[in-house]
């Protein structure tokens, strides 16, 4: 469905000549009800030409202890609740990588390259970019179903699916939101609103497929798009709610 055409370069040069790199990079996944996802997410991640940090926030089957299923992750964290997706940007906090990178679990990367590209795409970026695959424009504040796929558009808001960005980045991000209610489903809203440089690389083409989603995402909700606009009139209707770099 996602990214089948033919798969780009990196801008930069040729990927996959860097299998001895130090790992730069932290990718920050959350289970929910699709555990089979997210081993093959893990996998997916593990045969990068580059070494991959990754951690990983369970908020599935309370019945089981489902970490015990997993591939060996560098960080897991057992939660006791349904805590929805904003936690991983907790986990963010504890990267000692440059770079961090969110990954659904209803898509996974099937190019060994990818983190290279991401990572290369990131480096001389300033820390307040954020990049992805998929992405979003707000119409007149509204916001609507108007996706961009990696066609290296500009957007408002990076999809959460995959959100790739400077660890520092989280610096001048309020990890305590004032709307936690909102945020918890909503936080690519959230953390998209703190950025004012935001695309799509045409590199994810051809590198990442879906994963089966079933009837447990959050876009099966009735009230789904409700409250991302919610989200958008909060986050993108109050610039004051950003910490100014200049005061880090």
């Amino acid at each position: 469905m996602v990214f089948n055409g033919s798969t780009p370069p990196c801008r930069g040069g040729s990927p996959g000549s860097n299998p001895g790199v130090r790992s730069s990079l932290t990718v920050l996944l959350l289970n929910w009800r699709r555990p089979q996802n997210i081993l093959k997410v893990i996998e997916g991640w593990r045969a990068q030409t580059v070494r991959i940090q990754i951690f990983l926030w369970d908020n599935g089957d309370l019945e089981r202890d489902i970490g015990k299923d997993f591939p060996p992750v560098d960080l897991y964290v057992k939660s006791s609740d349904n805590l929805v997706c904003y936690p991983r940007w907790l986990l963010g906090t504890f990267a000692k990588t440059k770079f961090i990178c969110t990954n659904d679990d209803d898509i996974m990367v099937t190019d060994s390259t990818l983190a290279e590209c991401i990572i290369e795409e990131l480096e001389h970026k300033p820390n307040d970019v954020i990049i992805g695959p998929l992405g979003m424009r707000l119409h007149n504040g509204k916001y609507n179903l108007t996706q961009y796929w990696a066609n290296d558009a500009t957007v408002d808001v990076v999809k959460g699916r995959m959100m790739c960005l400077h660890t520092s980045f989280l610096d001048h991000v309020f990890l305590r939101p004032s709307t936690p209610e909102i945020v918890a489903s909503t936080e690519d809203i959230y953390i998209s609103s703190f950025s004012d440089t935001k695309y799509v690389p045409s590199f994810f083409n051809g590198k990442l497929r879906d994963l089966p989603a079933g009837k447990c995402g959050l876009n099966e909700s009735p009230d789904h798009l409700k409250r991302r606009q919610r989200a958008v009139d909060c986050f993108f209707g109050r610039p004051q709610h950003k910490r100014p770099l200049e005061l880090l």
